[in-house]
């Protein structure tokens, strides 16, 4: 099946090898279970790949009944009722480094709660690692103090394989004896493909000839013969589109191995190869991103894995310091094609920080990038704040271009985050220092333009809050010129985002023309901004980026319903909330917000929003006003959890829900 999950899980198209396979399962007297881990993937933007899945899924349960699909995954998924055998959807709590600490009193009742957080922060909150460390310490296998010495002077992920190679009772005796008959086959192997076959353990996922040959160092001409060899002998799997991923009990004897130091030194020299190999990757996709923006975000889905991989390298001191140049140049990539958690990269620029602290640039430049990668809550933004301070205050003398943009990424997030907490005035002020800076730059590093575009763009935005229309609307078209100049395929997320920025100082104009009684001046700003933000809706379908896109459509909904066009206006709000609905777990910010703009426009068009289907699209919800009074409450409180106080009061308020 391991071709079948492949597929499955890519959501690719349901292939003639995979249905031979499925057949072959449906005529079988064995039960069949079918586990999908890690299903929050698609809790992503990407709103086709979800329905891609969900057709694939039916077509499963189609071919083979019998089949039980369980899928595990730490956000609600709601996919639609697939009948009788529908999957089982099971949640998951995220693991974090509560969850961790929590695991290692449970198993270790005397740790006290300084070593235990110790522990999970240096082995990145790892349940599994947690288990077999903490199993360790509760046998006396090995002591706290033992454990933390050897933290304060190795390499975490040295010490567990040490650890694990220790310990007898980790591995169970089938195992054992799986991995004894795997080494017995590997014998008659020559020892240089055994060596190679353990460097492939490298790739954490599928990977190609080009991969091969540019990470092993194996000369193109003899690739194809390698993994033919290590397929034909079950070490490695290949996939339909021809690229390979080694067996998991292959990966088991190159952990397990008692040769192990035979390869280190060689598996050092390749992974310091795979994070350069990583840098260039991400640096192409950079290059993809200006004029085709699909391409970038597809390899950087695709590889998001070995990113990842690379990333967690660098907690190895000797490795950041062997590829410091490959690490800073891939971080300074980053905020451009991102397509990774918050949490995800501002762990990997701390760790990288830690590793550069004797050099104050490189340091500072880790936390510039890991200060812009903050969650929507004020823990968050506190924590990135103080790495954007640190960050400035190390750059602050900079005179290297690179290390200038880094300088602006500090001051981009010192202004975002300005923002989210009111302070208009240094958010503006953070925004236009990084504009002045990053125009000293331009033309001196790959990133600049597009950097002083984003600026702009947030500082419009920013202005737009604090009702500075007409500087705002200024730049914000200042914004749109340079973006359209630069994006020279005419359509771009940045592009949308101006023309987002500038659509909202249309509508201000607007606004402001309808209060002072002059109808056709404010209907001619909204007819402006309604095509403002039809553009950037249509840049942001075609990227596939679904919060964007329905952030898009709510703005739309809005103008529509400022001009009167209420059932247009209504259809565009109902699109929106069936892709945030999608994207977003229950309860969130904007789900009830939505809901309640629904609930707005009913008033408005005189409506009675009874829970009745749209004629239109049958499968949209018009929500009633008790779903809208549920959502008001839910909203207030996701803005208290995160706490937002005063937004949650104001809520309250507006819609009587005290």
């Amino acid at each position: 099946m391991t071709d079948a999950l492949y597929k499955v899980v890519k959501a690719g198209p349901m292939t003639a090898k995979l249905k031979t396979r499925l057949k072959t399962l449906a005529g079988s007297d064995h039960p069949v279970l079918l586990i999908l881990s890690h299903c929050e993937g698609l809790k992503t933007s990407n709103i086709n790949l979800e329905k891609d899945f969900q057709e694939i899924l039916l077509q499963l349960i189609t071919m083979v009944p019998k089949m039980q699909i369980i899928l595990t995954t730490t956000k609600v998924l709601k996919l639609p009722d697939l009948g009788e055998n529908a999957p089982n959807e099971v949640k998951l709590l995220p693991f974090t480094t509560e969850s961790a600490v929590a695991m290692l009193h449970h198993l270790i009742p005397r740790i006290s709660t300084a070593d235990a957080e110790l522990i999970s922060q240096k082995f990145s909150c790892n349940p599994q690692v947690m288990k077999v460390i903490g199993g360790l310490i509760a046998t006396k296998e090995v002591t706290v103090e033992t454990l933390k010495e050897e933290l304060a002077t190795g390499v975490a992920s040295e010490i567990l394989t040490d650890l694990m190679d220790a310990v007898d009772g980790d591995v169970g005796q089938d195992h054992k004896n799986l991995l004894t008959s795997l080494q017995r086959s590997l014998s008659y192997l020559e020892p240089k493909k055994v060596e190679n076959l353990i460097l492939l353990t490298i790739f954490p996922s599928y990977f190609n000839n080009d991969c091969v040959e540019k990470v092993l160092g194996i000369r193109k001409m003899l690739v194809p013969s390698l993994l033919k060899l290590l397929t034909e002998n079950h070490l490695l799997h290949q996939s339909e589109d021809d690229e390979y991923v080694v067996v998991p009990l292959v990966r088991d004897y190159a952990r397990f191995t008692k040769d192990h130091d035979v390869y280190k030194k060689v598996l050092r020299d390749t992974k310091v190869k795979f994070v350069q190999y990583c840098y260039h990757m991400v640096d192409q996709a950079f290059e993809d991103s200006i004029t085709m923006p699909s391409k970038a975000y597809q390899t950087m889905t695709k590889r998001k894995s070995y990113i990842q991989a690379a990333l967690a390298m660098g907690a190895d001191p000797d490795i950041a310091n062997q590829c410091k140049t490959e690490f800073l140049l891939l971080l300074s990539c980053l905020p451009y094609v991102n397509v990774y958690s918050a949490q995800e990269i501002t762990q990997a620029c701390k760790t990288l920080a830690d590793n550069y602290s004797s050099d104050p640039i490189s340091r500072g430049c880790c936390l510039a990038v890991g200060s812009l990668f903050y969650e929507t809550n004020k823990e968050s933004w506190s924590k990135s704040l103080v790495m954007a301070k640190e960050a400035k205050d190390l750059l602050k003398d900079a005179s290297n271009a690179q290390h200038k943009l880094m300088l602006a990424l500090a001051l981009r997030a010192e202004g975002l985050i300005g923002r989210e907490n009111y302070s208009f005035a240094v958010s503006i002020a953070a925004h236009q220092s990084a504009v002045e800076l990053v125009d000293s730059i331009v033309n001196d590093v790959p990133q600049d333009k597009m950097e002083k575009i984003i600026l702009m763009a947030e500082l419009a935005g920013t202005m737009d809050y604090c009702g500075k229309f007409a500087e705002g609307r200024e730049v914000a078209e200042k914004a749109v010129s340079e973006a359209t100049t630069y994006f020279s395929s005419g359509s771009h997320p940045i592009l949308a985002l101006c023309l987002t920025a500038n659509g909202y100082h249309a509508n201000a104009q607007g606004r402001d023309a309808q209060e002072a009684g002059d109808k056709d001046k404010a209907n001619s700003f909204f007819e402006a901004a309604l095509g403002m933000h039809e553009s950037a809706l249509g840049m942001r379908h075609e990227a596939k980026l679904g919060l964007d896109e329905a952030f898009s459509l709510n703005q739309k909904a809005l103008l529509l319903q400022e001009l009167g066009r209420y059932e247009e206006s209504e259809k565009s709000y109902l699109e929106s909330l069936r892709i945030r609905k999608k994207c977003q777990p229950d309860p969130d910010t904007l789900v009830a917000n939505t809901y309640h703009a629904i609930g707005k426009l009913s008033m408005l068009s005189g409506k009675l929003a009874a829970g009745s289907e749209s004629d239109d699209d049958p499968s949209a919800e018009r929500p009633g006003d008790e779903q809208i009074i549920a959502a008001g409450k839910d909203l207030v409180q996701v803005l208290t959890d995160l706490g937002r106080e005063d937004e949650a009061v104001a809520i309250k308020k507006k819609y009587e829900l005290e």
